[in-house]
């Protein structure tokens, strides 16, 4: 709502987390615009994303955001930096806001995941993002605790990050909950060794339901991050009518 007027268009590369058209759409009035590269070894590319604007244009939509999951929610693919800087920079062009959700980033098990923030960030450490991109991450995935409902928003928006900050009094993290998590995350021992144990238990069960899905036939995507397997049952779903 900060950062679109409602009817404009929030572009989501498919196939995306179902809950996207409620999220993007009916709490903001805004238009999601789904669409489809047709090319898994690209999931993001200036020609489609210019497609895709020329498209819901044609229909009376004007484009104002991407949305970008990386790793990606439900594939489990992981966006290589040089492709999402690409993206990024024809955003900036084409006066399109780009917002970077990292919900799964811990997860990732592919050296080609760099997170945004180390892509804007100097030597020093100092993240500068542009002012057309935000980035949003949670402990709910990567910490098992979506129960608390616990997340971030860091923005190259000053005008963003003010908006944020006055709607956050009404959804405050109880005090007693942000102490605990506090003692967690500055244990960085702790942090380190519970998070490199939870990317080996997750690619094993990842490797085991893609060796299920293959031996019986099933082609699936190669799964980077997350928690997820893509798999294509056409074959089946087409047998069975």
């Amino acid at each position: 709502a900060s950062l679109a007027e409602p009817g404009q268009g929030i572009l989501v590369p498919t196939p995306y987390y179902y809950a996207y058209d409620r999220d993007f759409g009916a709490l903001t009035d805004c238009q999601v615009v789904p669409f489809n590269t047709n090319d898994r070894g690209d999931p993001l590319n200036p020609e489609a994303l210019s497609t895709a604007v020329h498209s819901a244009s044609s229909s009376g939509i004007k484009c104002r955001l991407l949305v970008v999951t990386n790793p990606s929610n439900p594939t489990g693919e992981v966006v290589p930096a040089c492709k999402l800087q690409a993206t990024i920079d024809w955003a900036g062009r084409n006066g399109i806001d780009v917002i970077v959700n990292e919900l799964y980033a811990c997860s990732a098990r592919s050296s080609t995941f760099q997170s945004v923030l180390s892509m804007y960030s100097d030597p020093s450490g100092v993240c500068n993002l542009p002012p057309h991109v935000h980035f949003v991450w949670g402990l709910s995935k990567d910490f098992a605790v979506n129960g608390l409902r616990v997340g971030c928003l860091y923005s190259g928006s000053d005008l963003l990050t003010e908006a944020a900050s006055k709607f956050a009094y009404f959804v405050q993290i109880g005090g007693t909950v942000q102490a605990q998590l506090s003692e967690c995350l500055e244990d960085d021992d702790w942090v380190d060794d519970f998070l490199a144990e939870s990317r080996r238990r997750v690619g094993q069960a990842v490797a085991a339901t893609e060796a299920a899905l293959q031996s019986i036939g099933a082609p699936t995507r190669p799964s980077d991050g997350a928690l997820f397997v893509w798999a294509d049952l056409g074959e089946w779903a087409t047998a069975a009518g």
